[in-house]
């Protein structure tokens, strides 16, 4: 999707690249508002976007924690999966944080007598 508008000399444009699904250009049209400008794309299917772009679809996803593997029973397997998946995602700082608190619990668990 291409808008070009020209106010004076200044040329304003936007641009939207990779939609998430196709239009109707033909359809589709726009209407000149006191403060603003708006866009009316028509859809070739009629279904709710949950994005206006592949590329914003693909960032958003990225994000998502990811759906545990398998169902084991063991109810801390999805909490080691988020740690995982935390770790694997995160920057230096989360990382280091993480493997602090994993040796921290570590060391108090081998330190902890049994009655």
């Amino acid at each position: 999707m291409s808008l070009k508008v020209r106010k004076s000399e200044v040329l304003h444009q936007l641009i939207i690249n990779s939609l998430l699904h196709q239009i109707i250009p033909d359809k589709s049209h726009h209407k000149v508002k006191t403060d603003n400008l708006v866009i009316l794309m028509k859809k070739r299917e009629e279904k709710n976007w949950d994005y206006l772009t592949q590329t914003e679809k693909k960032a958003k996803q990225k994000g998502k924690p990811a759906s545990p593997k398998t169902n084991t029973g063991d109810p801390s397997a999805g909490i080691m999966d988020l740690m995982q998946t935390m770790y694997d995602d995160g920057d230096d700082d989360m990382k280091r944080s993480i493997a602090q608190a994993w040796t921290q619990a570590r060391e108090k668990k081998d330190t902890m007598e049994l009655p």
